[in-house]
């Protein structure tokens, strides 16, 4: 039994990687600006920056268009305007056909310190929409 029990175990450590490799996607590189999650994210940038709440709920994934009607992001929506990189530029990404995770730069607001962002978009009734975003300032 011990040795059936070694023999199907050790099987089933081969096979494994072959069985997780069947289900992952392999991500394809995007251009230097992004390619089409690139454009999307890019005019959600520029609807964010005007402040147009209706049109930035059409470019956000549902579960973050849900939260975008709490009154307390309302109430803290020109602080998330404030921290927001300026002249933001997307370097790159890579993507699958449901996913994209997005490379970019900006400058914080009145300050020469550099920021990079991460991005991720996702496909959702075949928009490329926001799912999150991350900024990390530098000080180069």
């Amino acid at each position: 039994m011990l040795k059936r029990f070694t023999i199907l175990f050790t099987f089933l450590l081969l096979i494994s990687p072959v069985l997780f490799a069947a289900d992952a996607e392999k991500a394809t590189t995007l251009p230097a600006d992004g390619g089409e999650p690139g454009k999307a994210y890019m005019a959600y940038s520029k609807a964010f920056a005007s402040g147009d709440m209706a049109a930035l709920k059409k470019m956000v994934s549902a579960d973050r268009a849900k939260q975008m009607d709490d009154p307390q992001f309302k109430q803290m929506f020109s602080m998330m305007q404030s921290l927001q990189p300026k002249d933001i530029k997307i370097l790159g990404g890579t993507m699958t056909s449901k996913e994209a995770t997005l490379k970019a730069e900006g400058k914080a607001e009145g300050a020469e310190q550099k920021q990079t962002g991460e991005i991720h978009m996702i496909l959702e009734d075949k928009v490329w929409k926001l799912e999150k975003e991350s900024w990390k300032g530098s000080m180069n």
